[in-house]
């Protein structure tokens, strides 16, 4: 009984320390594993990396306290590649056809608000050496006018001068790749000035007024040019019928004074491949000018309808002149939801695409005429083709036919077959 009595506790003891190693085995499993275990980290797509850099060059949603600033950084860069098809021109040395490239616009900017967005600025600056370096260096504020339901925003500085629906939309939300003929010709670049702004809604309907008075630009008193006042209006009305479909028309008025210097309006093709501007004329001893604009335009859903008419009416010594110009374009969506106008701002924004991105056809005519009295400019009739990829916010590919007719012009007269291509990066 004694032997059977210690051979119990013995195999209890040996049962014992087997159980223990089996946990100490168990246990030194566990933390080898948990020293294996990797953390997993979710990798981001491209196009989320891409989204948070541009996101991250404004802090529009998280404000700088105490005072609510907000900023902004931007650029826009437009490289042209084109082929011109014409007959031998005079005054023009390149061979026909040829194939020509470069950089349409490149431009850096910068703007901010404060309180709530009232006080703001911007600034924008050109790197391209053929153009104004100047572009939007302003200051200004803006508030609502509850008395008639609406708002009012005044700017100083170097700004655009409000005369057409054309000219007051950023080029970088055009459907085509260059302005009209004669809205490019006979309105005015930016110039250095006070802007005021008011506008009042009535339900559906929209009436806004433009008030404007400038002198010489920023580069324009750099290159000491002779200073021509001046003072322009445009009073815009918009009917918006549904959340897509509107109809817009705006009057425009801009008159300066010219001081007895010269007048020279000059047109391209509406290409900047085609430097020569065979539409020309120059008026000597000008006293002042009268440009009157008309825009009417209709936008429903994927379609879109748009004519303006431009006049300039001129007092020289010598004699007084008119001159005139006017287009009509139209354009549809096959991919996308169609052209975004600012309701407010009674001008064209930013086409913002989905996953897929947008495609947009566009079709236009334009004329301008520079022929009166003794005066034979010429006058030049064009016909555009344009289709654009509206790849993602920033990103967009532009393909252009135009078939540019001259006629009366002392270097050329005759068909120009005019095929070009850009590529914008704008944020």
């Amino acid at each position: 009984m004694r032997y059977f009595i210690l051979l119990l506790i013995s195999f209890s003891l040996f049962a014992s320390n087997d159980t223990n190693t089996t946990l100490d085995q168990d246990t030194t499993i566990q933390k080898e594993k948990k020293k294996k275990k990797v953390k997993y980290v979710k990798k981001r797509p491209q196009q989320y990396k891409y989204r948070q850099y541009i996101s991250n060059l404004s802090n529009d949603k998280k404000p700088i306290a105490p005072y609510d600033y907000r900023y902004s950084f931007g650029a826009q860069i437009s490289y042209d590649i084109g082929y011109i098809d014409q007959a031998e021109a005079i005054s023009y040395d390149k061979p026909k056809p040829f194939f020509d490239h470069d950089f349409r616009r490149a431009r850096i900017s910068h703007s901010g608000s404060f309180f709530d967005k009232k006080l703001f600025y911007e600034m924008e600056y050109s790197l391209i050496e053929d153009e104004d370096h100047y572009k939007d260096f302003y200051v200004g504020y803006k508030n609502k006018l509850r008395l008639i339901n609406g708002d009012y925003r005044i700017k100083a500085g170097n700004l655009k001068v409000p005369f057409s629906l054309y000219r007051y939309t950023t080029s970088k939300n055009l459907s085509f790749m260059e302005r009209p003929l004669g809205d490019d010709a006979f309105a005015i670049p930016r110039k250095l000035g006070v802007e005021l702004f008011i506008n009042s809604k009535l339900d559906r309907h929209l009436f806004g007024l433009f008030l404007c008075g400038f002198t010489n630009s920023i580069d324009e008193r750099k290159d000491d040019e002779v200073n021509k006042p001046g003072t322009a209006l445009r009073a815009t009305y918009t009917y918006k019928a549904s959340k897509r479909e509107l109809f817009h028309v705006g009057f425009g008025a801009l008159q300066q004074d010219y001081k007895n210097e010269d007048l020279r309006y000059r047109q391209d093709s509406e290409s900047s491949i085609l430097d020569e501007k065979y539409v020309s004329v120059r008026i000597r001893d000008v006293n002042d000018i009268l440009n009157k604009n008309l825009d009417l335009l209709y936008v429903n859903n994927k379609y879109s309808l748009q004519a303006g008419y431009t006049t300039s009416d001129i007092s020289a010594d010598k004699d007084d002149y008119n001159f005139y110009s006017y287009f009509m374009e139209g354009s549809y969506f096959l991919l996308g939801k169609g052209k975004r106008f600012d309701f407010k701002e009674s001008k064209f924004s930013k086409i913002k695409p989905k996953k897929d991105g947008a495609v947009e056809l566009a079709l236009r005519y334009s004329y301008i005429n520079l022929n009166d009295k003794d005066e034979h400019g010429g006058e030049q009739t064009n016909y555009g083709f344009e289709i654009n990829w509206y790849i993602n916010d920033e990103t967009k590919v532009m393909a252009n036919y135009i078939m540019a007719l001259p006629k009366d012009t002392d270097d050329y007269d005759g068909l120009i077959n005019i095929y070009q291509m850009r590529i914008q990066f704008a944020f």
